[in-house]
Order: C-alpha cells, then structure tokens, then sequence
C-alpha cells in the first residue's frame, strides 16, 4: 500500500459509503422463508488534511521541504447474520430414533439403526427405552435448539438469524521532509482497531418460526500492532527499515 504525501496547497476532504436494508435486495433464502430484508447498516466515513508545515516568515518559507498528511477513518457495520443447521428431532430428544428407519429420512437418505452397546443388536423400533436414557445425553439433547416449524432444505432444519455488530477504527499520519533536491526522508506511521460482539442462541420461539432468545457473548477488541515506516533517498539510492512495532 502506498500512503499518499501532502504538497505545498493545504487540501481536505470528508467522505462517507454507505449501505442499508433499503437499498439492498434480499437473501433468496429469506425470500424461502417469507422473511423480510435483513437489518444491515454500513457507514464507512472519514476526513483527510494534508498541507506543509512551516513557520511563517521564518522557515520553509516556500513550502518545499516538510509536508504532512493525517487522515481518520471509521466503520459502522450493523448487519444480521443468517445460519441454518441440522438439529435433532423433538422424537429423537425422547431416544426415539425412528424415523432414521425410513430409507427417505432427511438426515441420512438411507437406513440408520441405533445399537444396543450391551447386545450390539439395534433397539426395537429404534427407539432407546426410557429406563436405558443417559441423565448426560439427555441434557446434551437440551442444549441444541428446537428445528424450526415448517423449515427444511437439505438435512438443515434449524433457521436463525442473530445481529452481529462490528466498529472499526483507522489512524494514518504521512510526513515527508525534504532537506535537498536529491535527499527524501519519509515517515509513515498507521494504526487499525476492531471491536465487535459475538452472539450465541439457545431456543427458537420468534413469530413461530424462526425464532430465538438472544444473549450477547463477549465483546471483543482486536488492536494489531501499530506499524512504522521510515525511508530515505539519497542522490537516487534508496533505503528503506522498519523500527518496529507496538
């Protein structure tokens, strides 16, 4: 990437990209579903300021050895986030696999018996009998959510959509001194910051179906290291190091 450098005119600028839910078309699955656009918000927006830096009268009265330029940019990203995933049956929850008997059933297409582990010969009707239930594999089966009513695509019968927000943040600072006509020192110096929200679900239960009860994970903050660039020409030559990072 190269950074851009200020000139001898003093120059600024604003700026802002946006997105949202009223200009964009929806998912062909959310279509599917009778489910309306997703609530998704994208503003990108900034300012840059470049110019020489001088004192009037005194030095670099011409404005041709030091110049800057300093920029900021943000993001603000609001979208919802569309999964879908195979959950088990409400029957299989009670140990009742049954319908994997039939050759048709959506999550294997074929035959799949259950196994008594002390016979290794599959229960009767596939069904687990209550006495033989693990308390464990029982509040395992809790955990995941109940399928979605009336959805199916595939072996998928589990439709949620959850919101999942991101900020970010971009510091830039351009400096570029030029002592002699054939003598360059360049410093650049950039700095980026992220913070966003993972979300987890449980039941589903929203206008019948799909529906789910939300609560916010941990919010997270992701600061890569700061990064330095130093460069300086002379008569033609060129070096170039990095004084490091933090």
């Amino acid at each position: 990437m190269v950074t851009k450098s200020g000139g001898k005119e003093f120059h600024g600028g604003v700026y802002e990209y946006f997105r949202n839910q009223v200009l964009d078309a929806n998912t062909w699955l959310r279509n599917r579903q009778g489910d309306p656009r997703e609530a998704r918000r994208f503003n990108q927006f900034g300012y840059v300021i470049s110019g020489p830096v001088s004192i009037p009268g005194k030095w670099n009265r011409d404005r041709k050895t030091l110049f800057f330029l300093w920029a900021q940019e943000w993001v603000r990203f609001r979208q919802e986030l569309t999964a879908i995933v195979t959950v088990p049956s409400p029957a299989m929850r009670r140990g009742d696999f049954s319908e994997l008997l039939n050759p048709a059933n959506p999550f294997f297409r074929r035959v799949q018996t259950v196994n008594d582990p002390t016979t290794a010969r599959p229960f009767s009707n596939n069904a687990i009998p209550a006495d033989r239930l693990s308390p464990t594999g029982l509040a395992l089966l809790r955990v995941f959510p109940d399928p979605t009513p009336g959805f199916l695509l595939g072996t998928a019968n589990y439709f949620l959509t959850r919101p999942q927000p991101e900020d970010q943040r971009k510091d830039t600072i351009a400096l570029d001194f030029l002592p002699a006509a054939n003598h360059t020192f360049r410093f650049r110096h950039q700095n980026f910051s992220s913070r966003f929200v993972r979300w987890s679900s449980d039941r589903v239960g929203r206008r019948g179906a799909p529906a789910a009860r939300r609560r916010p994970g941990r919010r997270r903050r992701i600061r890569p290291p700061r990064r330095r660039r130093w460069r300086d020409r002379w008569a033609g030559r060129r070096r170039e190091c990095s004084p490091g990072r933090g």
